[in-house]
């Protein structure tokens, strides 16, 4: 009886500790958050704050950070120190975002990763000064068309990792300095051909991980300043060509991961101001045809890597790419495709000893492809000692050399099959020529005495003869 009513009084005393435990975390929490909304955020130390002198008047800044602190509301402006310039709120709880205070110093605003699901239309009307302003990897599925319409010094932007579908069409109309702007990882299909034609300062642009088929025509018309456009992982089947070229000053354009097949001659057609191209895990590029690079001719670093099915590059794909007094292409990677041979004639500069040591290059990639190691590879053999070319090229065919590194085999054993075809041929018929000749030459031998017997005998029966003639006066008589 004793030991029973003292288990009881254990279990009632550990009921009442966590019962106390579950109080106090809550008073804790509840303070946390009363503390960040009633006193001053630094002296509380609930954040961090540091204190720099970037500014170019060498003013001081204050830099709060409240990342990772279980916070489920913004602070009051009030809380946080003057003047703050930059405002870090990611990695909370902060599901939902009304309108904020003034915070008339602030450039600087981070909201990322939040589960943010709700924003008040107006929610940053009162922060004037804001440059950049992070809203990614949030749980936003809409966004109000007048959210941004009173942050005219905007200039980075990041709407990235939401839920997004829709983007109004007046979203970005208060926004003309904005240089960039990230929609990556949303489920975007479509976007309105006005929806930027606000941005004329705009040089960086990321549509990647969306769902985009297609793109309209006029949709890039105001974009004149556009450099970097990343259109990765989308649904295009074929490269959008007819916006593209609007683009003017383009110099950066990914691709990678979009469901096109073939790359041909109208792909990149007139974006001759692309300086880096990449074509990465694409599931169904087989073939990049003739002249498919012809018109690039600025590029610096063309990047074609890990597409499971790429199995030809025509020869002619780079025909006319290149000004042979100048070339700019410094970057060439073609590593973890299934290329089993590149013709010598599909890299032609590569193949001049003294472009290739001497010129722009500087990286050339061919690794992890199932070479057939014949004579289409013997270029890379000879190319195989400059330091621009990355080395262990491994052959997969023939099955004699499976396995082993290409430059371990000798050039003359690098034969087509073709090749060694017409040889056997040609010593073929030289033979048979040779043989024929030889039986001639044997057979005349051979009759020769016979027929010098024939001939001889002949001449001898027609000289031994005496013939007589009578005379024309005896005939008369």
């Amino acid at each position: 009886m004793r030991f029973d009513r003292t288990l009881c009084y254990i279990l009632l005393f550990a009921l009442a500790v966590i019962v106390d435990g579950k109080e106090l975390d809550a008073t804790t929490a509840a303070t946390t958050n009363n503390s960040v909304a009633n006193g001053n955020v630094c002296e509380l130390k609930q954040c961090s704050c540091v204190n720099s002198t970037s500014d170019v008047n060498g003013r001081y800044n204050h830099f709060v950070d409240c990342s990772h602190r279980r916070l489920t509301k913004v602070p009051l402006a009030k809380t946080l120190p003057h003047p703050t310039r930059h405002l870090d709120l990611s990695m909370n709880n902060i599901t939902v975002v009304e309108k904020f205070e003034s915070i008339e110093q602030l450039n600087r605003l981070s909201l990322a990763t939040n589960g943010l699901r709700e924003i008040d239309h107006f929610a940053f009307e009162q922060l004037p000064n804001l440059v950049a302003l992070d809203l990614s990897y949030n749980e936003l599925e809409e966004i109000p068309a007048t959210l941004f319409n009173d942050l005219s010094e905007l200039q980075f932007l990041n709407l990235s990792h939401n839920r997004f579908k829709f983007i109004p069409v007046e979203l970005f109309k208060s926004n003309a300095f904005l240089h960039e702007l990230n929609l990556a990882h949303n489920k975007i299909q479509f976007i309105q051909p006005d929806t930027f034609s606000y941005l004329g300062q705009l040089q960086i642009l990321s549509l990647a991980s969306n769902s985009f088929y297609s793109i309209a025509t006029g949709m890039f018309h105001r974009l004149e300043k556009l450099e970097q456009l990343d259109l990765s992982g989308n649904d295009f089947q074929y490269v959008p060509t007819n916006a593209l070229h609007l683009l003017k000053q383009l110099q950066f354009l990914d691709l990678s991961e979009n469901p096109i097949r073939v790359l041909d001659m109208a792909s990149f057609h007139q974006l001759t101001s692309i300086l880096e191209l990449k074509l990465n895990k694409m599931p169904s590029l087989v073939r990049i045809e003739k002249r498919t690079f012809s018109t690039l001719k600025n590029l610096q670093r063309l990047s074609i890597e890990d597409n499971p099915h790429l199995s030809t590059i025509d020869e002619n794909a780079f025909v006319a790419m290149f000004d042979r007094q100048s070339i700019s292409i410094k970057y060439v990677s073609l590593r973890r495709n299934q290329l089993s041979w590149l013709s010598e004639k599909t890299l032609p500069f590569f193949l001049n000893p003294l472009t290739f040591l001497s010129g722009n290059l500087t990286y050339l990639d061919l690794r992890q492809n199932p070479w057939n190691c014949d004579c289409n590879v013997r270029w890379m053999h000879y190319c195989h000692g400059a330091p621009e070319f990355e080395k262990d090229i491994m052959c997969s065919t023939p099955k004699l050399y499976s396995g082993q590194e290409l430059v371990t085999i000798e050039t003359k054993n690098l034969r087509c099959k073709s090749n060694q075809y017409n040889e056997s041929h040609y010593l073929f018929f030289l033979s048979l020529f040779f043989m024929t000749g030889l039986f001639l030459s044997i057979m005349m031998l051979i009759f020769r005495e016979k027929l010098v017997q024939f001939y001889g005998k002949r001449h001898r029966t027609n000289e031994g003869s005496i013939y007589y003639v009578r005379a024309q006066s005896e005939q008369m008589e």
